[in-house]
């Protein structure tokens, strides 16, 4: 009867389900759950709805006592027959097999048109265990790590390191991988500044490992420790705040000297629980010797004496209480030879626990982490690709409650599911409509079934809501299936702009039923050949374009007369596709971009780049006949820092390979642990989502990348794809779930925790060689699995979606938006009151940039840019209102509100010309300098700007290279113009001085020599010498480049095809990531050294034009002997400089056996070097 009663309850709750023959009998011992949807046993994904999920995972799979796990289906209408071979998807996180002679009978059988009842026979015991679970359902929200600081959770320990010789953030990294799946999460530190008391409230113990020698000890710590906290003190602890004499009194002593042996430290406390069964420690060591020792501490571990002259044992580890606090301190620990010992990461772990005191530790003792259980593929040796190098073992996947037990989310936030299979799988983007609707893209076709026709595909956008405001999503909505390849959408008047195959189309919905009624190609030539380097992240900008990557496989698209094609970049489009611009090349397989709150375009590419910026756009370029660079790289590191060694990775080890997404903090909600300034770029591979400080470094950024993680989980399946804010404030992650990430492998495949390093993958089937997609096919990679989850703060509340939520019917509310904290909502307000269009929000609009406003919790004029653009993409014709506004925002106090004022009239706008000499009279920023000369390098000639200019750049301070870039761009547009500048003296050897010279060389090989005739006798006296030696010489024309001979096209069409992803289209490279082949050393060397490398692949390090490389480059010998031979003799034409005759397909065919023979293993220059021999 309880059982009966609950079930009432769940019907009460849901509004989904009801129930069959609960009345009545107190002694019941089955009962019905009738589910409004239909699904048999042979279905692989029956859609239930999301309010049953957790009573379907009770009956079916986690929840049931041990001796209850068996159980039989049986379908009356079904001829298929359940065995122990033979599986059904029921519960919404495993494949269930169903077996025979079961203690437990649960029959699906059809009772109504569209509907399925289960029942399931069972005894009291099990309705205890459904009374429990249907009691968890119906009263706990889904919130997992960060709980309350009295309960039991996962602890939480301040790693404080610095940048000196130490190194502590690489021992750091060891202790995460090794302590995080045991529930203690470690967080990194090295600005003094930060150790507050606020902060040190966060966390249960504070690890010091660091060289801060001649810095106070931050004073906070001390109260601190007193009021309960624990310190660990590990090594160079004790030499640590030199000027704090109470700090050696807080840790018991203080360094002396040390020398250098291979030691083990002897316990003397063999009872403590720190020491109790310890591990022996035996390593290379720095031998401390101490000074200033406490008489309070007990004394558990000495050092023999070892050092010279020493004759008595050393005080080597210890501990003291400190108030209600206590302090753990060992003296060992100076470099990886200790801390990758079992030893010593138990020794630590154990000072952990024991420093945070009994009652913290018996409440983390509470936190049952799950177990995770490995077990390896059963894959049948025939149909392995690789069938003799060895199986590789997987994690087995976890319920999402207990991923989340395994994930750490920065302290002082707290970790909630909003929603997971079945409801959503493999989702891959997500974004808000301007309800407030979660819009999800699932990807099944990824990566290799992309197929042609429209409507074939197997990719959805879900609609996801939570209408009962309990933070989980319980209405799902189709809003669009069959989509081919779909990576992303945004949203447009009516409906959404997604990816479908190689067409961007407009999805609308006509009915406002939630789902799309019509499709309509805005236009074709997104190039999927690689689905892994195809268009993804598309971005409504604050300019009213939308914003979007690709990687290598490109874009080949004729749009309205005019053919866009290019490669691995950023480019961006309107709405209606009535333009798109190529913006720059990125480098690689681009998979993330976003916009700042300043309006900057940043951001990330898998392999080895996870932060860049756009710089000067490719339209400051035209006509200077300057080559423009590759987007700018932020990073400062390329170091991915995980919670587990369970990670699996292909080129880039231990670093960026599947860098995706690159969005920011951009709201004030979690302002306590997050700025606008902070990136989140999710790394798969890592099972993490890595956050990171963007800063100024002169007109560009510096991102830095410092170990520390918005989201990272020691659960191998974990592989969050996308991670952004949502309009209640919080930062939602796209968790795709799947223990497969790697896209390809053709020459190594490593995962630490197996201790595993091999030339390919164990789970590639078929073919030796990539598959569709260019992507390697395994029956491994998972399409039942997808969780989108939550970071939020763990006091402050989220925003409420009547906060948040916009009426396109009400102006008045789209431009309060405009003044939202959260930029998501504030792009939303802009957006419709663009499409909305009318004269009637000018007035509103213009008072928000006159009065600077900014929205709440922020010191920038956001408000004001956003109503610049509002006003820009209404129309803003001379002599109208709106003009005059932003005509007079040029000269706002404000640098960001000119900035942007500037960009939205134009380059070439009258009022812009006139304004810019003042604004480079005024600008102070380094960043709006850069943006002044972009504009001036694509404005029309003005002789007053080009006077300004030169003014400008021949007497300000020191240029960075980006400004001198931009500055000689915008010298030779000005061209004649800056001719006519009044020129005083200058030093003709500064980059300035130079490019004046260029200047004035190229006019006079244009059509415009005969202005440069006319300026001969009327320029400034300083320049007349350098025009008269111009005119001098004749006029000259730009080279004609070499014309391909044809029997090279078949070469240079596979090049472009199997090698720009790493070596560029150009053959440049990628700086310090993959070495250039125009003008290698290797390329024009030894052809039979050549083309071994492309066979069998070139593991770093390798020197090229006198640069090191760390790299591996894969071998190709997947690939024809054909393909090969005309890629090397392309190759070697064009970057090479060689004129030969091509090479045969025989001359690769006679080297493959020394590839086969290495088992595809990559060349080493020193094997090479033995075989030139």
């Amino acid at each position: 009867m309880m059982v009966e009663k609950a079930m009432h309850s769940l019907y009460n709750w849901s509004g989904n389900l009801r129930i069959a023959g609960a009345h009545g009998k107190r002694k019941r011992k089955s009962f019905a759950l009738f589910f409004p949807q239909a699904c048999s046993p042979a279905d692989r994904s029956p859609p239930l709805p999301v309010n049953t999920r957790g009573i379907i995972d009770l009956v079916f799979h986690s929840r049931l006592p041990s001796e209850y796990s068996e159980y039989s289906v049986v379908h009356p209408r079904s001829t298929h027959s359940y065995s122990k071979t033979n599986t059904c998807i029921i519960s919404s996180h495993h494949s269930v097999s169903f077996r025979t002679a079961p203690p437990v009978r649960v029959v699906l059988e059809p009772v109504l048109a569209g509907a399925i009842s289960p029942v399931i026979q069972t005894s009291k015991m099990i309705h205890r265990h459904l009374l429990t679970a249907l009691v968890s359902i119906l009263g706990v929200q889904a919130v997992f790590a960060q709980a309350p600081m009295d309960g039991p959770r996962r602890l939480e320990v301040l790693f404080l390191g610095d940048d000196a010789g130490h190194k502590p953030i690489e021992r750091y990294r060891v202790l995460k991988q090794v302590l995080a799946p045991k529930g203690i999460n470690i967080t990194f530190v090295e600005d003094l500044s930060e150790i507050t008391r606020e902060n040190l409230d966060l966390y249960d113990a504070l690890l010091v490992y660091a060289n801060h020698e001649q810095d106070k000890a931050p004073e906070a710590i001390f109260q601190w420790v007193k009021d309960g906290g624990g310190l660990v003190a590990l090594h160079s602890a004790c030499g640590n705040f030199h000027p704090s004499k109470e700090w050696f009194d807080l840790v018991g002593g203080k360094f002396k000297s040390h020398e250098g042996k291979e030691m083990t430290p002897k316990s003397v406390d063999l009872d403590h629980p720190i020491t109790k069964g310890l591990p022996a420690l035996t390593a290379w060591d720095e031998t401390y010797v101490h000074s200033d020792l406490t008489s309070d501490r007990h004394l558990l571990q000495i050092r023999e004496p070892v050092n010279a002259g020493e004759k008595d044992p050393e005080p080597w580890t210890w501990t003291r209480d400190e108030g209600k606090g206590r302090v753990f301190y060992t003296a060992s620990g100076h470099d990886m030879r200790v801390w990758k010992q079992e030893g010593y990461q138990e020794l630590v772990r154990r000072g952990i626990l024991w420093s945070i005191g009994e009652k913290k530790a018996g409440l983390f003792a509470q936190v049952k982490m799950p177990e995770l259980i490995i077990e390896e593929p059963r894959i049948p040796k025939a149909e392995r690709a690789f069938p003799d190098i060895p199986m590789m073992a997987l994690q087995k996947p976890l319920t999402a409650e207990q991923s989340a037990l395994h994930t750490q989310v920065p302290a002082g936030t707290k970790l909630s599911l909003f929603a997971c299979e079945p409801m959503v799988k493999n989702p891959i983007a997500i974004d808000w409509d301007e309800r407030g609707r979660a819009w999800v893209v699932e990807s099944f076709g990824y990566p290799n079934n992309v197929p042609d026709k429209p409507g074939t595909g197997e990719d959805n956008i879900k609609i996801l809501e939570d209408t009962n405001g309990d933070g989980k999503a319980d209405k799902m909505t189709v809003f669009a299936s069959g989509l081919r390849h779909c990576t992303a959408t945004v949203f447009v008047k009516g409906g959404v702009i997604a990816t479908d195959g190689r067409d961007l189309v407009l999805l609308k919905d006509e009915n406002n039923d939630g789902k799309s009624d019509t499709r309509k190609v805005l236009a074709t030539g997104l190039n999927i050949n690689d689905t892994h380097a195809s268009t993804s992240q598309l971005q409504y900008g604050m300019d009213n374009w939308i914003y979007a990557t690709c990687g290598y496989s490109g874009v080949d698209m004729d749009l309205n007369g005019k053919k866009h094609k290019f490669g691995q970049s950023v480019f961006r489009f309107r709405p209606d596709l009535s333009e798109l611009e190529h913006l720059q090349n990125t480098t690689n397989n681009t998979w993330g971009v976003a916009i700042t709150e300043e309006g900057d375009i940043i951001g990330s590419t898998a392999n080895n780049n996870p932060s860049w910026i756009m710089s000067i756009p490719e339209s400051a370029y035209e006509g200077s006949d300057m080559k423009q660079d590759n987007t700018p790289r932020l990073d400062t590191s390329t170091i991915i820092y995980p919670n587990t060694l369970d990670i699996t990775q292909v080129d880039q080890i231990d670093r960026y390979t599947a860098a995706a997404g690159h969005f920011f903090y951009t709201d004030s909600i979690m302002s306590a642990t997050f700025g606008p300034d902070n990136a989140f770029i999710c790394e798969p591979t890592g099972h993490l989502v890595a956050t990171g400080d963007v800063k100024p470094r002169g007109s560009l950024k510096q991102t830095i990348l410092r170990g520390n993680n918005m989201f990272a989980s020691s659960d191998a399946w974990a592989a969050p794809v996308a991670a952004r804010v949502g309009p209640d404030g919080a930062v939602w992650i796209a968790d795709w779930y799947n223990p497969i990430i790697q896209h390809n492998v053709v020459f190594r495949f490593w995962n630490p925790a197996r201790n595993y390093d091999q030339p390919s993958s164990p789970f590639h089937t078929g073919e030796q060689k990539p598959g569709k997609g260019n992507a390697y096919e395994t029956p491994l990679r998972d399409r039942e699995h997808g969780r989108i989850w939550r970071v939020s703060p763990s006091k402050a509340e989220l925003r409420k979606k009547t906060e948040y939520a916009l009426d396109p019917s009400k102006p008045a509310t789209l431009a309060k938006g405009l003044t939202s904290p959260s930029q998501h909502v504030r792009l939303h307000a802009q957006r419709l009151l663009v499409e909305r269009g009318g004269q009637d929000a000018v007035k509103p609009l213009s008072m928000l940039i006159n009065e600077n406003v900014a929205p709440v919790g922020s010191d920038k004029p956001l408000a004001a840019i956003h109503a610049i653009w509002t006003l820009q993409g209404l129309g803003t014709k001379p002599g109208t209102p709106s003009y005059q506004v932003l005509v007079a925002a040029l000269q706002n106090s404000n640098e960001l509100v000119r900035r942007h004022a500037m960009m939205a009239l134009g380059a070439s706008d009258p009022a812009v010309l006139q304004a810019i000499p003042s604004m480079l009279e005024k600008t102070k920023d380094p960043r709006e300098l850069l943006l002044i000369l972009t504009s001036i390098a694509q404005a029309v000639p003005n002789q007053p700007v080009a006077a300004a200019l030169w003014k400008f750049v021949s007497s300000a301070p020191d240029f960075d290279d980006t400004q001198k870039e931009a500055a000689r761009l915008a010298m030779r547009r000005q061209s004649v113009s800056l001719l006519s500048a009044p020129f005083g003296t200058y030093d003709q050897g500064t980059w300035y001085g130079r490019e004046l010279v260029e200047v004035i060389n190229r006019v006079a090989s244009s059509p415009n020599r005969p202005a440069l005739t006319a300026l001969e006798t009327s320029a400034a006296e300083s320049i007349r010498p350098l025009i008269k030696e111009a005119l001098a010489k004749a006029p000259t024309t730009a080279p004609v480049a070499e014309a391909l001979p044809e029997h090279l096209n078949a070469g240079r069409d596979a090049y472009m095809k199997h090698c720009i992803e790493c070596h560029q289209a150009d053959g440049r490279g990628v700086p310090d990531t993959f070495p250039p082949l125009d003008g290698s050393e290797w390329v024009s060397g030894n052809p039979r050294t050549f083309l071994r490398i492309i066979l069998g692949g070139l593991a770093g390090p390798i020197e090229v034009k006198g640069v090191k490389f760390e790299s591996i480059m894969p071998g190709h010998s997947h690939m024809s002997d054909e393909e090969i031979a005309a890629i090397a003799s392309y190759v070697r034409h064009a970057y090479g400089a060689k004129r030969e005759k091509p090479f045969p397909a025989e001359q690769v065919k006679a080297l493959r056996p020394d590839v086969e023979k290495r088992m595809f293993s990559p060349w080493t220059v020193e094997d090479l070097k033995k075989l030139e021999k």
